[in-house]
C-alpha cells in the first residue's frame, strides 16, 4: 500500500505538471496579446515575441510526450529450444515469487538485468513481458547467483512494479524533456526545475522501495548469503566490464566475440588487476538521482528477512551453461549500442593518450605541432614512450576526430581504425609509422593532416608564444584577464570551472575583446563564422598575436576558434594575471557594478555587458550579480543567447559530453 500511495502521489504531481504547463501556455498567450494594447509597437513586438517563443517551447515537448510510447530496448531473443534449462529456471522462480513468467527472454551486451512490460493505459493495463539478461552476467555469475538476479527481476512483476514504474519513470522523463526544451537558465525553466526536483523526490522514493521489495523476492529464492555475494559481485562486475572494454578498444590485436568473452571470463576469475585500474573517465560515481538504494543499505535491509530459505547447496556452474546455443551470447555483443560504446571508449582513450604524449613533448603548452617538430628534428627519443607509432597515431586520430569529422570504428575482425564521415577508412597509420622511423616523412604527414581539415596552426610549433609573462599592476585588464580572475575558485566561491570550458571561455573573451575594438566580426549565419575586419595592430602584443593568427588562418566557425585557441590562451592568460589572483576583489566589485549599470540602462553593446554575457556562458553570472537577482540574470541570459561567441562556449561544452551511461549500469 505504501508504494501504491506514493505512486498515486507521483501521478498527481505529473497531472499537476501538465496542468501548470498548459496553464502557463494560456497565460503566456493572453499576456502576449495584452502587451500589444499597453506598450509601443517595437517594445510590444519584442516582448510578445519572447513570450510566444516560450509558448512554442512548452507546446512542442508536451505534444511529443503525450503522443510518445516507450519502446522496449533491443536484444537477442532466446527461445525455449536455445536454452531449455534457462527457461525452466525462469518458470520455476516465477512460480516461487507468485507471478506470470515473461513472454520473451533477450540477451543484451551490458552488465545488467531488467524487466519490461508493454503495459497500456500509461502502465495501468498489463501487456507482453520481457526479461533482459546481460551477457557479462551470464558469463561470470554462477547459476545460484543467477537465481538471485532473475528472482529479483521477477519480483518486480509480482509486485506490479513494471506498471507503476511506467507512470513514475515516464512522468520524470516528461518533466526533464520539457525543461531541456525551455533551458535550465531561463526563468520558466528554473521554476519547472524546482517542480521536477519535488517530483523526482517522490518518484525515486517509489522506485527505491520497489528495489527493496524485489530484493526480498531474491532472498526468498536463493538465501541471504547468495544474495549478498551476488550484489557485491555485480557491482565489481560493472567496473570490470567497462575497464575491459577500454583494454579491448586500445589493444592492437583483434578477436572474435566468443574469444572476447572467454578472455573476459578468465580475467574475472583470476581477479586480474587490470580490471581494477579503469581510467578516471570510466569511474562514474553513483547518479545523484539513483533509482537503487546503496549496496550496503540493500544488504542491511535484507539481514532480518525471516522468510529467507537458503538453498540446499551452491550451484557453481557458470550461468552460460544454461544456454545450449552459445553463439547467442556472441551475437548479443554485435548490437549497435555496444559498438557505439566502443567508439566512445576509443575516442576518450585517444584523447587521454594524446595528452600524456603532449606533456612529455612540451609540458602544458605542448601539442601535436610540438610532437611533429620533435620527429622532424630526429628527436623521437625525447618522447620516451614504449610504442611510439601507436601513441602518435592516437594523438593524430584525436585531432582528426575533432577537426575532420572522423570516427573510430570497431569491428570484431580488425583493430579499431579511423573512418571518414562517409565510412571510408583513413589510411593514416602508414604515414604515422613512416614519420616515427624517418624524419623525412614528417612533411607528408603534415600535408595529409592539413588536407583532412586539421588547422595548420596545430601542425607546427609556433615559437612566438602568446604568454609574455606577468603583467604590471598598472596594466588595464582585458576581458579574458577579468574573466579568468572572476572564474578562479578563490573569487567565484565555487569549484573550479572545468578546464575545457574555461579555455573555451577565455578564447571567446579574447575574440570578444578584438570584436569590441573593431578588429573582428562574427556573421549571423548558423555557423557564426569569425573573420577579420581591420588588421591594424591594437598596440597590445597579446591581442595582436591572436589577430594575426585569425587573419592567417581565415574564416572559421566561432566554436572551432574556441577549440583551436582555447588551450594555449588558457596558459597565456593564467601567466598574465597569476600574481593578481589573491587581490581580485576589486575586479569582482567593478564587474558587478558595471553589469548592473548596463542591465538597468539597456546598454547591451558595451564592454560590461559583454563580460556579463561571458560569465553567463560559464554559469558564473549568479555569483557576480547575486543569487537574488533572478530577473536581471534572466534578461542577461536573453541577451547572451543572441551573441554567437557566448553561444559558441555552450557549443564547445556540448561537444565535450560527459561519460555516457551504460543502460542500467548499477547492480540490476
Amino acid at each position: 500500500m505504501t508504494i501504491v500511495v506514493r505512486a498515486a502521489v507521483a501521478v498527481g504531481l505529473l497531472a499537476g505538471f501538465y496542468l501548470v504547463a498548459f496553464g502557463s501556455v494560456i497565460a503566456l498567450a493572453v499576456l502576449s496579446v495584452w502587451l500589444w494594447w499597453v506598450l509601443p509597437g517595437a517594445t510590444a513586438y519584442e516582448a510578445s515575441g519572447s513570450l510566444l517563443l516560450l509558448v512554442v517551447g512548452l507546446c512542442l515537448p508536451l505534444w511529443r510526450l503525450i503522443r510518445a510510447r516507450p519502446q522496449p530496448p533491443p536484444g537477442v531473443p532466446v527461445t525455449g529450444q536455445d536454452a531449455p534449462q534457462l527457461w525452466s529456471l525462469v518458470r520455476e522462480l516465477a512460480g516461487l515469487v507468485g507471478t506470470r513468467a515473461p513472454d520473451e527472454i533477450r540477451l543484451v551486451g551490458e552488465p545488467n538485468a531488467m524487466v519490461w512490460e508493454d503495459a497500456g493505459l500509461v502502465g495501468l493495463h498489463g501487456g507482453r513481458r520481457y526479461l533482459y539478461l546481460g551477457v557479462p552476467i551470464m558469463e561470470t555469475l554462477r547459476v545460484s547467483q543467477l537465481r538471485v538476479v532473475v528472482a529479483h527481476e521477477l519480483g518486480h512483476y509480482a509486485r506490479g512494479h513494471t506498471r507503476l514504474s511506467a507512470v513514475t519513470y515516464r512522468g520524470l522523463r516528461s518533466i526533464v524533456d520539457t525543461i531541456g526544451r525551455l533551458g535550465k537558465g531561463s526563468l520558466v525553466g528554473l521554476l519547472f526545475s524546482m517542480y521536477a526536483a519535488g517530483y523526482a523526490f517522490v518518484a525515486l522514493s517509489v522506485t527505491r522501495r520497489m528495489e527493496v521489495e524485489a530484493d526480498r523476492a531474491a532472498v526468498r529464492a536463493a538465501g541471504r548469503e547468495v544474495f549478498t555475494f551476488t550484489i557485491r559481485d555485480i557491482e565489481d562486475l560493472v567496473v570490470a566490464w567497462v575497464a575491459y572494454l577500454r583494454l579491448h578498444a586500445s589493444a592492437p590485436e583483434c578477436c572474435a566475440p566468443a574469444t572476447f568473452l572467454d578472455r573476459f571470463r578468465e580475467l574475472v576469475d583470476r581477479r586480474a588487476p587490470e580490471l581494477r585500474r579503469a581510467p578516471s573517465w570510466l569511474k562514474r560515481p553513483p547518479p545523484r538521482w539513483d533509482s537503487h538504494p546503496p549496496m550496503a543499505e540493500r544488504i542491511a535491509l535484507q539481514a532480518d528477512a525471516d522468510d529467507a530459505e537458503p538453498p540446499a547447496s551452491w550451484d557453481r556452474r557458470p550461468g552460460f551453461a544454461l544456454i545450449k546455443d552459445h553463439d547467442l551470447l556472441a551475437e548479443a555483443l554485435r548490437l549497435e549500442d555496444l559498438a557505439k560504446h566502443f567508439e566512445w571508449v576509443a575516442r576518450r582513450h585517444a584523447e587521454d593518450t594524446a595528452m600524456r604524449l603532449y606533456r612529455r613533448a612540451g609540458g602544458r603548452t605542448g601539442g601535436l605541432g610540438t610532437v611533429l617538430d620533435l620527429l622532424d628534428r630526429g628527436q623521437a627519443a625525447e618522447l620516451a614512450t614504449r610504442s611510439l607509432p601507436d601513441t602518435v597515431l592516437a594523438a593524430v586520430g584525436s585531432d582528426l576526430v575533432r577537426w575532420s569529422g572522423a570516427k573510430w570504428r570497431h569491428t570484431w575482425s580488425e583493430p579499431m581504425d579511423l573512418v571518414d564521415p562517409a565510412g571510408e577508412p583513413i589510411g593514416v597509420r602508414e604515414l604515422v609509422v613512416a614519420a616515427c622511423d624517418d624524419p623525412g616523412a614528417v612533411p607528408r604527414l603534415r600535408e595529409f593532416l592539413a588536407e583532412a581539415g586539421v588547422p595548420e596552426l596545430l601542425l607546427s610549433n609556433d615559437p612566438d608564444r602568446l604568454a609574455p609573462g606577468a603583467l604590471p599592476d598598472s596594466y588595464a585588464l582585458l576581458l579574458p584577464d577579468e574573466l579568468y580572475l572572476l572564474a578562479h575558485p578563490r573569487n567565484s566561491g565555487r569549484g573550479r570551472v572545468p578546464g575545457d570550458v574555461l579555455a573555451a571561455a577565455l578564447a571567446a573573451a579574447t575574440l570578444a575583446e578584438l570584436r569590441w575594438r573593431g578588429r573582428l566580426a562574427v556573421d549571423q549565419t548558423g555557423e557564426a563564422s569569425l573573420y577579420t575586419m581591420d588588421t591594424t595592430p591594437t598596440g597590445d602584443p597579446f591581442l595582436d598575436a591572436v589577430l594575426e593568427r585569425v587573419e592567417r588562418t581565415g574564416p572559421r566557425p566561432a566554436y572551432r576558434w574556441l577549440q583551436l585557441l582555447g588551450p594555449e590562451l588558457e596558459v597565456a592568460v593564467r601567466r598574465r594575471v597569476e600574481h593578481r589572483e589573491p587581490g581580485a576583489a576589486a575586479v569582482l566589485a567593478s564587474a558587478r557594478l558595471g553589469m548592473l549599470r548596463a542591465l538597468r540602462s539597456g546598454q547591451t553593446d558595451g564592454r560590461d555587458m559583454t563580460l556579463g554575457m561571458l560569465l553567463w556562458g560559464v554559469e558564473l553570472s549568479g555569483r557576480v550579480l547575486g543569487r537574488r537577482a533572478l530577473l536581471l540574470r534572466f534578461w542577461l541570459g536573453r541577451h547572451a543567447r543572441r551573441d554567437p561567441l557566448v553561444m559558441a562556449i555552450r557549443t564547445v561544452m556540448s561537444i565535450g559530453l560527459p561519460t555516457p551511461e551504460i543502460r542500467g549500469a548499477g547492480p540490476y
